[in-house]
């Protein structure tokens, strides 16, 4: 993954990474979907804690989907079928495109879906 392309390729957002392992996103937190299980990484020296990262925990964990949080390589992404990050002036935001990153990504992904659905059914109340 390059990142001296970042400003000139009309990039939102860019992972992070330390020594290959998945850190955060410049301003966010980053989740990923391998098969039928999220994970994102774990908190550390290297990844700032999110409110609205903390709050999709709670949901995800509530409604008993796969979860994992740990270390993760930059290279697991390539087996991702959906990536998204949080924030709390984006909430929810997926990954369209992992620019010289060869990853395939579903828009319509379940998982993705009700991460989104029960994130809004929560900030709604």
């Amino acid at each position: 993954m390059q990142m001296n392309n970042f400003n000139n390729q009309n990039c939102d957002e860019i992972i992070m990474h330390r020594n290959n392992i998945i850190t955060e996103g410049g301003a966010s937190n980053i989740f990923f979907v391998i098969d039928k299980t999220i994970y994102t990484p774990k908190l550390s020296k290297n990844i700032l804690p999110g409110i609205t990262r903390d709050l999709l925990i709670d949901l995800i964990k509530e409604n008993k989907i796969s979860f994992e949080e740990g270390d993760f390589l930059i290279d697991d992404l390539t087996k991702a079928s959906s990536i998204w990050f949080t924030s709390s002036t984006k909430g929810i935001a997926d990954v369209k495109e992992v620019i010289d990153f060869n990853v395939n990504l579903d828009p319509n992904n379940e998982l993705l879906k009700k991460c989104k659905d029960l994130y809004n059914l929560k900030i709604s109340n």
